[in-house]
């Protein structure tokens, strides 16, 4: 039996990451010279000393729960200025250069209609000085289009151009700007096509040369935008998406189905999991084998943030199965931000980063309430599926209003019909997809996916078309903020007594309600 005079049960785990996210924000906010941030940094420094000022007073543990918030902060805090001071320590590139380098992304159309082309294995040489370079990362070029035509290049592709380029910023009027470092871009560049040119050589990757295979079979027996879309719902890769499909998803709150997700990575799992079962495979070789065809899956997926978390998530309950220990889904999921922070501390400014994290931790903290109302009325595994589409909505919303500056009124409505449908979907697609590289005619089942599919697109579409209001960053915000602590009071992880946990919950959830139709209005 819980005590109730704690609030929350200590997870070591959990403290370090939360703190280790908080030196993160405060080392952001020094840097951003922005007056808000800096006030986000005062905040994150008064909740370390909070903290461990009611550690202090803890009966057990109490130099170890001090030592351990401090240390995640001061290494959160650490590891932010180390990317920021490396990231300003490296060449001021802003000149003229001629590029030799690699094509390691698909090109695609750019908000501008620009044709986008990163490059990478770059080597560079100042048209004016002549002194070469090497480039140990990403360039990403934005070329306007000639004869109203997009130049396509092949992953693994060689290309020279001739433009001029520059590093990236990494704040825009004080606001964080990471979308190019957290994906290793360092330079950019704004020219024309025939600014470049390709080499007619090519070096991919037994990797690019597989998912070539797989989006050509996809283009056989699939329409354009659904070839596109399950290329993207497969590897994460939007180049091709059609962007009016990409907007309807967006407005109708499903868009982190573009995404490739845990829910993905969950249902390649299920499918490896099954299929060992039929030869008896015990836990310890489950283990080692869907382990190493999720790496496989998350490298071929560019290790995106969701992907990541997963795999991670993942090794960690077959571990804990096959040593026979008990899994905590908590403890797993700050063990998978730890991890994915401690390698790129700012992913946590990154909408993906947020929704994973998010959505997981709604459906750890209310799966159980949720699916317990609905198992009232319906199967248990039918109340379980509610659950779980409900619960992650709830996680996504605050991180979607504020990256998105938007409030959607129906996603929760359109998750639980859609999440359904587009999970049978990519379960069907999944396995036949990857076959069909390797099998002829194999990948023709895909079509099933595409008639699931175009019931989602115009689920999306209706519910779109009216569902989301512009609102001031600052009401998004507070709501944001009062809709999560509301989600966490509600929670089984919150110990309050009956009584004050349903006047705190119901307060705090109806002053986000407020802050909601406020926002709208």
């Amino acid at each position: 039996m819980i005590p109730m005079k704690k609030l929350f049960n200590y997870r070591p785990l959990v403290s370090m990451c939360l703190f280790l996210l908080a030196g993160i924000i405060f080392v952001v906010g020094i840097y951003s010279k922005s007056a808000l941030r800096t006030v986000f940094s005062c905040i994150m420094v008064v909740l370390l000393a909070l903290t461990c000022v009611m550690h202090f007073f803890s009966k057990r543990l109490r130099v170890v729960k001090i030592l351990s918030v401090i240390i995640a902060f001061v290494v959160g805090a650490l590891l932010t200025v180390g990317t920021f001071e490396i990231y300003y320590s490296r060449q001021n590139f802003n000149s003229s250069y001629f590029i030799n380098a690699r094509v390691c992304e698909r090109s695609f159309y750019s908000d501008k209609e620009k044709v986008v082309v990163t490059l990478d294995q770059a080597e560079i040489v100042d048209e004016k000085t002549l002194e070469t370079y090497k480039v140990d990362g990403k360039i990403r070029l934005y070329l306007t289009m000639e004869d109203s035509h997009a130049m396509k290049f092949e992953l693994g592709e060689k290309v020279t151009a001739s433009i001029g380029l520059k590093r990236v910023g990494l704040f825009d009027d004080g606001e964080p700007n990471f979308y190019y470092l957290v994906r290793n871009v360092l330079l950019v560049g704004f020219g024309s096509e025939n600014d470049i040119v390709s080499l007619n050589a090519s070096s991919p990757t037994i990797f690019d040369s597989f998912k070539t295979r797989v989006k050509g079979e996809l283009d056989k027996y699939l329409s354009a935008d659904y070839s596109e879309l399950a290329y993207t719902m497969l590897f994460g890769d939007r180049a091709g998406l059609n962007k009016s499909m990409e907007e309807t998803y967006h407005a109708s709150g499903i868009g982190h189905l573009l995404a490739v997700s845990g829910l993905h990575v969950g249902f390649l799992v299920t499918l490896l999991s099954l299929f060992l079962s039929l030869f008896k495979a015990n836990n310890k070789v489950k283990f080692w084998v869907i382990s190493v065809v999720v790496f496989i899956y998350a490298f071929l997926c560019g290790f995106s943030v969701s992907v990541t978390r997963a795999m991670i998530m993942t090794v960690v309950l077959l571990f804990s199965r096959a040593m026979f220990k008990e899994y905590d889904s908590l403890s797993a999921l700050a063990f998978a931000g730890i991890i994915i922070l401690l390698f790129s501390p700012l992913q946590a400014y990154t909408l993906g980063f947020q929704t994973s994290f998010g959505s997981v931790a709604a459906i750890i903290l209310l799966g159980k309430q949720i699916s317990a109302f609905f198992s009232k009325f319906f199967h248990h595994k039918l109340s379980d599926a509610i659950s779980l589409s409900i619960s992650a909505s709830i996680g996504l919303i605050p991180f979607m209003a504020v990256n998105l500056m938007r409030l959607s009124i129906f996603s929760i409505v359109t998750n639980v019909i859609v999440i359904p449908i587009a999970s049978l979907a990519f379960m069907i697609l999944l396995p036949f997809a990857f076959l069909g590289a390797l099998i002829p005619y194999v990948a023709i089942v895909s079509k099933v996916f595409e008639f699931l599919m175009r019931i989602v697109t115009g689920i999306g579409t209706l519910t779109g078309a009216f569902t989301f209001a512009s609102a001031q960053p600052i009401l998004i915000l507070l709501f944001s903020i009062l809709f999560v602590l509301s989600m966490i009071c509600v929670s089984d992880n919150a110990f309050f007594k009956r009584k004050t946990k349903a006047i705190v919950s119901s307060s705090l959830l109806g002053a986000s309600l407020v802050m909601f139709i406020v926002a709208l209005i």
